[in-house]
């Protein structure tokens, strides 16, 4: 018996071993998917030049677009940090930066480039934050998230004058994404008292403390009260950080779209810049419809097909192989780095 429990805490290691081979196998096939894409789409258009000369291209536009991919990062970062504060004494902030990053991973690697919020709010439970109040920030956060993307398709379709034919590639899948973001977190937040209401009567109704469902009901009425508490912290006393968050949205959008309009110039390539910014928006909320690991493939393929009458062949398939590595590659290899931090979180937890 002594035996079998010194050796019962290294069970669960196994899963998460399982897991990192996984997440490796899954990375691996992300990776291969984009190149060969480009390899699809090449043979689409046989005897014409794959990739333009490196002569040909601009690379202060590179420059300038690796510059708004730091600063995005760090309002996307600052964004997420300024809501998880009222919350955060029981985590540092490198390890919220680190919880951050591995779960931005996980999205990478995952089908529809989906998984990677949940694991990130899995980490931060491990350490300490309710799951009811982590999820109250990514729920605020998806709204001020579709908040500013709306404003900005409108700025795009009003203010400067997009003739609709121009939109008819993009505009309204923007606008189905948004909603789709927007309108069920917008729900949950809104009627958070009655969803913990309905949870504390179910849990009412099993009061033998034996029974799974009134188990499963007490624990999910606890968490919903959490989430309602937060939310209702946040709109009393903590709107500075609502506006905060709101603020950031829109530096890490403006900055992380206007990569893909100045990729465009870099390959010599002419558009309007909202119609690029659009397409990349559209491509965005496509990505969750695409089944493959981190949607590798079939984004190449969704913005090749919204953006390919504004260039040729060869400036097409250089903007692509860009776009890919500056939005998806060098993340995928960043992030990557804090999967052996994230991975022993979870065991120690364990």
């Amino acid at each position: 018996m002594a035996d079998f429990i010194q050796e019962e805490p290294h069970q669960p290691s196994f899963p998460l071993d399982l897991a990192r081979h996984r997440f490796a196998i899954y990375g691996g096939i992300a990776v291969i998917l984009g190149p060969v894409t480009l390899w699809f789409l090449r043979r689409l258009l046989p005897g014409q030049p794959i990739l333009l000369p490196l002569r040909s291209i601009n690379f202060v536009p590179l420059l300038i677009a690796l510059v708004l991919l730091m600063i995005s990062w760090l309002a996307r970062l600052l964004r997420i940090w300024c809501l998880i504060q009222p919350s955060a004494d029981s985590i540092a902030p490198k390890d919220f930066i680190k919880s951050y990053l591995a779960g931005a991973f996980i999205s990478h690697v995952t089908p529809s480039a989906a998984g990677g919020y949940p694991f990130f709010l899995l980490l931060l439970h491990q350490q300490g934050i309710p799951a009811g109040k982590s999820l109250a920030v990514s729920l605020i956060d998806s709204v001020n998230t579709g908040l500013t993307i709306g404003s900005l398709l409108a700025i795009g379709t009003l203010l400067l004058h997009i003739h609709v034919s121009t939109t008819d590639n993009w505009l309204a899948a923007a606008v189905i994404g948004i909603m789709f973001l927007s309108i069920p977190a917008l729900t949950l937040l809104v009627f958070a008292g009655k969803i913990s209401q309905a949870a504390s009567r179910l849990s009412r109704k099993h009061p033998d403390p034996s029974n799974r469902i009134a188990l499963l009901a007490a624990r999910a009425a606890g968490e919903i009260q959490r989430f309602e508490s937060a939310v209702s912290t946040f709109w009393r006393h903590h709107r500075q950080l609502l506006f905060a968050n709101l603020l950031f949205n829109l530096i890490y959008w403006v900055s992380f779209l206007s990569i893909t309009p100045m990729l465009l110039r870099a390959v010599g390539g002419r558009a309007p810049w909202p119609i690029m910014v659009g397409s990349h928006i559209a491509t965005q909320f496509a990505q969750y419809l695409i089944p493959t690991p981190g949607a590798a493939g079939g984004v190449e393929v969704t913005m090749a097909f919204l953006i390919r009458n504004l260039m040729s062949h060869e400036q097409l398939m250089t903007f692509l192989a860009l776009w890919r590595i500056y939005t998806y590659y060098i993340s995928l290899l960043g992030t990557s780095l804090t999967i052996p931090w994230a991975l022993g979180v979870l065991r120690k937890n364990q």
